[in-house]
């Protein structure tokens, strides 16, 4: 089958959708199908598609064929990509709420909405006007030919780390870090809100015992034999059990929102629930439900089934022009004003940045400052001061 697969940017890694069209691209190209995948904003991340053989271009039209089907995400390319090539149907890929290029399009010759989440399939439907019961769910899987390396957990956890792309409210990061503190351990920070983006997990999450994780990035640490504590933005939920992976999965391991963050004590409570047993439990069920070739086999049955519904019942080229019509004016409300909000942001960047020369060099003079007071002090005193950081 030809293929051509689309996602907004391959610039640099920032999300779960690049790596995912990334690894179905791959695997798909492996399965024998002609895949090429369209982004209009390339980057590092396409060329290291390309490294691996897969076709990426910037124009729709470059990909080389006519293709059968349109699997799209995000909807600026899709939508690029289905007027590319009239009467040819498309699946639309829907991966999360809140991003504003993930909101699903209208469109007659999308046959097929799937969602990689239940929580999903309520605001899917509503937003395109179908049935719940039409829009497919393919939840999140994890390549586990690249998740090779499973730890053996350990009796007592000794790691901790906080993983994903998504930043945290300061104060939840600093309630984190002391629960981790009072069970004894100290609390890594991974991604990139932390200033610590990693391009390959699969080498750092097996050195850690328990991990701070939602989405894809949970599902990878729970494929590597890490215990799974659910953390968003909103909080953190208990750790995942055996017998509560399949609720889990369902939700993307999102823990659900709260009006009130958690209590230092209720976090250090979950993190002393980690049992090594329980961890291998749940890692090995998750190697055996969510290998992300099966997700790759049910996706090559929903194309099939697409095309065939698609060739079934053609819609008409006036009720086309008319959704597209529909389409360009939802894009309005985002492109007015977009060149005032870009100055502003830009301005703000800016002041922030001089601000942060600025603190950088008052928190030098202060060090040169203590530095002269230190000098001055009785030697007794300095030892003193000394032995007070090595405690703390």
């Amino acid at each position: 089958m030809k293929l051509l697969l689309t996602n907004d940017e391959l610039h640099e890694v920032n999300g779960g959708t690049q790596l995912f069209i990334g690894e179905l691209a791959r695997e798909l190209l492996n399965r024998g199908h002609e895949i090429a995948v369209y982004s209009w904003l390339a980057g590092s991340v396409a060329d290291q598609m390309r490294t691996n053989g897969v076709r990426v271009v910037q124009s729709p039209k470059d990909c080389g064929f006519t293709p059968d089907l349109i699997h799209g995400q995000q909807h600026l390319s899709t939508m690029a990509a289905l007027a590319a090539f009239p009467g040819v149907p498309v699946l639309y890929h829907c991966h999360g709420y809140s991003p504003w290029q993930e909101q699903p399009p209208v469109h007659p010759r999308i046959v097929r909405y799937v969602s990689m989440s239940l929580s999903l399939v309520p605001w899917i439907a509503e937003t395109v006007g179908r049935k719940k019961e039409e829009i497919l769910v393919i939840l999140n899987s994890v390549n586990l030919a690249r998740f090779q390396h499973v730890r053996t957990p350990r009796t007592t956890p000794q790691r901790d780390l906080l993983f994903g792309n998504s930043p945290l409210p300061g104060e939840l990061l600093s309630r984190l870090r002391q629960a981790c503190h009072h069970c004894g351990l100290v609390l890594d920070l991974a991604g990139k809100p932390f200033d610590n983006p990693i391009a390959s997990p699969e080498d750092v999450l097996p050195t850690y015992d328990i991990v701070f994780a939602a989405g894809r990035s949970a599902l990878e640490a729970l494929a590597s034999g890490c215990a799974v504590i659910p953390c968003t933005a909103h909080g953190c939920s208990a750790m995942v059990m055996p017998d509560e992976v399949a609720r889990w999965r369902a939700m993307n391991f999102i823990s659900p929102k709260r009006n009130l963050l958690p209590s230092i004590q209720s976090i250090s409570k979950i993190i002393r629930s980690y049992h090594p047993t329980a961890a291998a439990a749940v890692t090995e069920n998750i190697r055996e439900i969510c290998d992300f070739r099966l997700t790759c086999t049910l996706l090559e049955t929903c194309y099939q089934e697409s095309l065939a519904d698609w060739n079934a019942s053609p819609c008409s080229a006036d009720a086309e022009a008319t959704a597209f019509s529909h389409y360009l004016s939802t894009l309005g409300p985002y492109v007015k004003g977009a060149g005032e909000r870009f100055a502003a942001l830009r301005e703000t960047m800016l002041e922030n940045k001089a601000r942060l020369v600025s603190l950088k060099q008052q928190n030098e003079a202060l060090k040169l400052q203590w530095r002269t007071i230190e000098r001055r002090l009785p030697k007794w005193l300095r030892r003193w001061i000394l032995r007070g950081r090595e405690t703390a």
